[in-house]
């Protein structure tokens, strides 16, 4: 095969199946826990969904508390189901990577992709066009039902990033120009680095 085209959603590999949670970020590896549009896409039960659909598979009626850590409301003003992140996430929100001790697979090699749209002195416009353009990756959160506890079988929780593609790919197997690939890290994340380092 020449050349193959993989689309939106297809799973590469994994950020980092072991890992610990943290309430402050810590290193350049770690992954904020925070949902703030209910189309963020996430896996459940072996399946890439929307984080809304994920809330209606687990809670029919009232699904306001069956994402960890979050709230899922029906806005009235807007006219839509939306999400926010509650305050006082015991768990801490930032998952970070144990560094391998053995080989590096498929399981963990997604902790060393880089975001390379990013460039220093960009404004968060420029840095979503430049994503758009050359970020191919994006992580999304695997999701398990909880199962000790009140919310037992009723509210779902982060396991560990995967990372995925964020639109179609065309890949070219032959020989030619190696090609790079990028992961969406987000202008936050951007902003929390620009800040500690005072530019």
């Amino acid at each position: 095969v020449e050349r193959t085209i993989l689309p939106k959603g297809t799973p590469i590999c994994g950020y980092a199946r072991e890992g610990t949670w943290q309430k402050e970020a810590s290193g350049d590896k770690c992954v904020g826990y925070l949902f703030d549009d209910v189309d963020t896409a996430v896996f459940f039960e072996k399946r890439l969904m929307s984080l809304l659909e994920c809330a209606a598979m687990v809670e029919e009626g009232d699904m306001g508390s069956c994402i960890a850590g979050h709230d899922v409301f029906f806005d009235n003003e807007e006219g839509e189901v939306q999400v926010q992140a509650m305050g006082g996430y015991a768990q801490g929100r930032y998952y970070v990577p144990v560094p391998p001790s053995g080989p590096v697979g498929v399981a963990n090699m997604g902790m060393f992709a880089n975001d390379i749209a990013f460039e220093e002195g960009c404004s968060g416009s420029e840095y979503a066009l430049a994503s758009e353009e050359r970020s191919v990756l994006e992580l999304a959160w695997r999701m398990e039902l909880e199962e000790e506890g009140d919310m037992a079988g009723k509210r779902v929780r982060p396991t560990w990033p995967v990372v995925i593609l964020s639109r179609d790919v065309a890949f070219n197997n032959g020989p030619g120009e190696p090609m790079e690939v990028g992961v969406h890290y987000g202008w936050k994340y951007w902003e929390q680095v620009m800040q500690r380092s005072g530019s």
